[in-house]
């Protein structure tokens, strides 16, 4: 099966341009690749957010709760 890709466009000022060229460039990436690695990797950075807030309202509930232990005897 061959892979068929699809074109993205997006409207930035000359600046906005600019400032993503040279972060291509400064990676060593096209344009495209660098926009491309933004988007997946800003995906993963989303779930690895998501867990760590998860974990730190699991230790404040856990701490809730030992608090209240305590306060309780």
């Amino acid at each position: 099966m061959v892979t068929s890709t699809m074109e993205l466009r997006v409207r930035v000022t000359r600046t906005q341009y600019d400032r993503v060229k040279n972060a291509a460039e400064s990676k060593g990436k096209s344009i495209s690749q660098y926009i491309r690695n933004l988007i997946f990797e800003n995906d993963m950075n989303v779930v690895f957010k998501i867990l760590e807030i998860y974990n730190v309202v699991k230790r404040i509930d856990s701490n809730t709760n030992s608090i209240k232990e305590r306060l309780e005897k």
